[in-house]
């Protein structure tokens, strides 16, 4: 693909493979297996991530596998500094972020806004791509990146979200000595009305056997330190969003049964135009 036209064309078949019912689908039951602790290998799941951009990538006319894929994001950094596109990746229906207890990304900086060893700062495409996350979901930002630490970076990161007409960052996990993904669940500890949240890093978060790193699966997604975030990255960040908001929204329908009836519990389903009663 050789034209930013083109690639805006990948770029929409990508997002409409993420929200096909079976993708939501795949993505919903993505969550609960990451809540009940059986999260598939990460082999196991960029092989499921890839079925579910298949669609996507041969509508574009590339192969649905991961030589479609590759060359998916080589069309991408070719054009991550034109302006059009850029535009085009920060587009978003934005939805009501008026909730009392919004969706929550956990931010990296080096090696998500921009590569991890360049001069790069805020690369173009990668702001484009995390402000169109914020939009879509009605997400807030939790600084988990050691830029929380130094108050001038976390000036440069409010400032940039400002230009974007974004809010400034929402808060930092603790600095408590300890390994990011531990840092994280303390915040979440403190907060437990957040249900749904993601972690965008470049790091991995899951490599230890430990609660806490078991924690983060249905909820992390890990960009390239080289390339920082992509359209790809973006799309499965939302789509995990999404699916823990239909989970979370399924749990208060179910909780609404027990207490008022099936009458509350459509009230909370309405929320995702889902008739629980329609096989949806």
């Amino acid at each position: 693909l050789t034209t930013v036209d083109a690639a805006v064309a990948l770029l929409r078949s990508l997002r409409e493979a993420f929200r096909r019912p079976e993708a939501v689908r795949r993505l919903r039951e993505l969550v609960e297996r990451g809540a009940d602790g059986s999260q598939p290998a990460p082999a196991a799941l960029r092989a499921e991530v890839l079925e579910i951009q298949g669609p996507g990538l041969e509508a574009a006319g590339l192969r649905g596998d991961a030589i479609g894929q590759r060359h998916m994001r080589e069309t991408f950094a070719k054009f991550e500094g034109d302006g059009a596109f850029c535009a085009d990746l920060a587009a978003a229906d934005v939805v009501d972020s008026s909730q009392s207890q919004p969706p929550v990304v956990f931010l990296d900086i080096d090696g998500v806004l921009h590569s991890l060893r360049g001069d790069d700062v805020f690369r173009g495409s990668c702001c484009a791509l995390l402000e169109r996350v914020l939009r879509c979901s009605g997400a807030s930002i939790v600084l988990s990146s050691t830029w929380r630490v130094e108050a001038p970076k976390v000036a440069m990161i409010d400032d940039m979200l400002r230009r974007r007409g974004l809010p400034a960052v929402h808060g930092a996990t603790r600095d408590i000595g300890c390994a990011r993904e531990d840092e994280i669940c303390a915040w979440l500890d403190e907060h437990p009305a957040v249900l749904c949240w993601i972690v965008i890093d470049d790091m991995d978060l899951q490599c230890r056997s430990t609660s806490c790193a078991a924690r983060m699966a249905g909820h992390f997604v890990r960009t390239d330190q080289r390339t920082g975030m992509t359209p790809d990255v973006a799309e499965l960040a939302l789509g995990m969003l999404a699916a823990q908001r239909e989970l979370a929204t399924a749990l208060l329908a179910a909780r609404r049964i027990a207490v008022g009836g099936a009458a509350a519990a459509r009230t909370a389903f309405a929320q995702l135009r889902w008739d629980p009663c329609d096989g949806g």
